[in-house]
């Protein structure tokens, strides 16, 4: 059987035919034939409620199913599940574990919630300048979420000295890619002229 053409199907009978059942009996035979990807799919279905009753611990379930083949999104998303104690119990060191094989398995953002582990020092010693390092690495990737905190620390003088060209840099790339928030911070920069020339029809 080719395990690519199960897990279509089961995208198609989870997005198009609204089947429930049958989506899932295709990922799982993908996932009979190697296929990670629909047990994630399964996982996201009963994470976000999508066609069946939300329910957090059969998600982690199947999260935990897929990581064991190196998904890196299963892997990413155990991590979440340990990070915030959803759908089991918090373990803040499974959680590091979790992220750093999703990020070496190349899932970007991954490598910003590492960061938020190392800023917050849950399940490793707290290391602000490793955070930023690792926030770095993730916004250089274009992890939205590592953008938006860059823009924020370097303005806002946390874990990091203030510098406001360097905040501006990070809105504006947050900007270019049609996130709210920077653009919102950015237009106040240019308004104020914070970090920029002022320019209030920027």
């Amino acid at each position: 059987g080719n395990s690519y053409a199960s897990y279509i199907l089961g995208l198609l009978y989870e997005n198009n035919k609204k089947d429930f059942n049958k989506c899932v009996f295709y990922y799982n035979k993908s996932f009979e034939q190697g296929n990670s990807h629909g047990l994630v799919r399964i996982g996201d279905c009963y994470d976000n409620g999508v066609n069946i009753k939300k329910d957090n611990k059969i998600a982690f379930d199947y999260y935990l199913k897929a990581s064991k083949l190196n998904n890196p999104v299963a892997n990413r998303n155990v991590g979440i599940y340990y990070f915030t104690g959803i759908g089991g119990s918090q373990d803040f060191n499974k959680a590091f574990e979790y992220f750093e094989i999703a990020a070496k398995l190349g899932n970007n953002d991954a490598i910003c919630h590492l960061a938020t582990c190392y800023e917050q020092g849950k399940g490793v010693p707290q290391n602000p300048s490793k955070a930023i390092e690792y926030y770095t690495k993730a916004a250089d990737l274009g992890v939205k979420m590592a953008i938006l905190a860059l823009g924020i620390y370097f303005e806002k003088g946390h874990i990091v000295s203030v510098d406001m060209k360097k905040a501006v840099e990070y809105y504006q790339k947050g900007a270019d890619m049609e996130m709210d928030l920077p653009t919102l911070r950015l237009g106040i920069c240019y308004e104020e002229g914070i970090g920029v020339e002022h320019d209030p029809l920027n």
